[in-house]
């Protein structure tokens, strides 16, 4: 009889150290492969298939307070950033000696400054929007913008076009109003101002207005309106109340609230109904951009920001715009097949 041998290590023998040195066996005996550690969870949560533009921030890390926390953050950094801006406007006007107890003397003396100031404080809400979805919500930035993940820009482009058309015809039924009134050229009569006044004017609305329109769209169309969608599936409640919030942040009063309240809700019916903020972004533009031109030319870059009491014959170019706009936009993307659902 051969004595028997001691095995080693791989030999079917006892480990080293006892059994517990191989660690949990399988059904055969043999050392089992040690469990992979759990992935780490993504950095951003894919937006739910399906839904409408306004649900996209209902995603698997959706929580109550993070459209809170995010809306607190958006509007007080923003307020924070127009308040600065504004606090180093009165500064440099204080120390240029103008007249601070003036209430329109900002838009008179220092038109080109007061516009980049306000121009500026109101775009740099647009990365606080963005900053605000992909860090606070944990979702894809690009969600912000449509159903489809970005901005479709040539879709923007085409409802640009559709809106300058649009603003135009507002402009000739305007005028024509004026003219056959009796009332001359209305708003539309004003003084060149000339070339060398016109074109710093021009370039500083060309260049930092299309931001200012934007951020606003992202703000109250794009932010707000998805905030609301966390908590219900109706859209018309973050409707009513963002278009309420976009209204009283404009200095108009009678008529001229009426409009911007009614120019909110449009955009957002737009926006809801062409799944993305492309189409009231362009329009946005578009309409800040033409009037602010104006203003330029008459040498009154600013006069677009001193807001006030408002006659419903100065609305009426801009009613007939928005009409033709929604008239023309909403059958184009349905033939268009513009997705709205993500």
């Amino acid at each position: 009889m051969n004595e028997p041998t001691e095995r080693g290590p791989g030999e079917g023998g006892t480990p080293p150290g006892g059994a517990q040195a191989w660690g949990p066996m399988d059904a055969y005996g043999t050392p089992a492969a040690p469990a992979a550690p759990a992935p780490p969870p993504p950095p951003v949560d894919p937006v739910p298939g399906g839904e409408p533009y306004h649900l996209l921030a209902r995603t698997a890390r959706n929580r109550w307070w993070r459209p809170v926390v995010g809306t607190l953050f958006v509007l007080g950094l923003g307020a924070v950033f127009t308040l600065g801006l504004g606090i180093v406007l009165g500064i440099v006007a204080f120390a240029s000696g103008v007249d601070m107890s003036d209430p329109e003397a900002l838009y008179t003396e220092m038109p080109l400054l007061t516009l980049v100031t306000t121009a500026l404080g109101l775009a740099l809400a647009l990365p606080l929007v963005l900053f605000a979805v992909r860090f606070i919500q944990r979702r894809p930035v690009g969600s912000a913008s449509s159903v489809t993940g970005g901005l479709r820009w040539g879709w923007m482009a085409l409802c640009a076009a559709v809106g300058l058309g649009a603003m135009l015809v507002g402009w000739a039924v305007s005028l024509a109003y004026y003219l056959l009134s009796g009332q001359g050229l209305g708003e539309f009569e004003m003084d060149w101002a000339g070339w060398s006044a016109f074109l710093p004017a021009a370039a500083v609305v060309l260049v930092l207005i299309p931001f200012q329109a934007a951020a606003e769209e992202y703000v109250f169309r794009g932010w707000l309106m998805q905030a609301f969608g966390s908590f219900m599936r109706t859209p018309w409640p973050g409707a009513l109340i963002s278009s309420l919030i976009f209204m009283s942040l404009h200095g108009y009063r009678d008529w001229g609230m009426v409009w911007v309240f009614l120019f909110g809700l449009c955009l957002v019916w737009v926006t809801v109904r062409t799944g993305g903020l492309e189409a009231a972004i362009g329009l946005h533009v578009v309409h800040n951009v033409g009037g602010f031109l104006l203003a330029a030319a008459a040498g009154e870059a600013a006069t677009p920001l001193d807001q006030g009491s408002v006659s419903w014959e100065i609305m009426l170019g801009p009613g007939v715009e928005l009409l033709i706009f929604l008239a023309v936009v909403l059958p184009l993307a349905k033939k268009r097949n513009i997705a709205t659902r993500s």
